[in-house]
């Protein structure tokens, strides 16, 4: 049976239409691909690509591609190349990437 929620109450970012707490996500601002991969290549203001370039040494390579490369691998997909480059294992691409950079 579907479960009928209260919407004549005012939208929280804190709280559901169900009544019930919607809990805290932890945003870092700071630790997008684009500052991630700006870090990594030691640049600022690079867009994602030209940044992911710059830090494996290649030009013209897409995102998955150029990392690929640094990583010395082929055909990995982003997840799985991240945590090559990371040293890690089964996590997230960014959260990988992230743990490298110490972002």
């Amino acid at each position: 049976m579907a479960t009928n929620y209260n919407t004549s109450t005012h939208y929280s970012t804190s709280m559901t239409y169900a009544g019930t707490g919607a809990g805290t996500t932890v945003v870092r601002p700071t630790a997008g691909w684009l500052a991630v991969l700006n870090n990594l290549a030691g640049t600022s203001g690079l867009g994602e690509l030209a940044a992911a370039n710059a830090y494996a040494g290649t030009t013209n390579l897409g995102l998955l591609a150029a990392l690929n490369s640094k990583a010395g691998t082929s055909n990995l997909g982003l997840n799985a190349v991240c945590n090559s480059i990371a040293g890690t294992t089964g996590l997230e691409a960014l959260d990988a990437i992230c743990q490298k950079t110490g972002l």
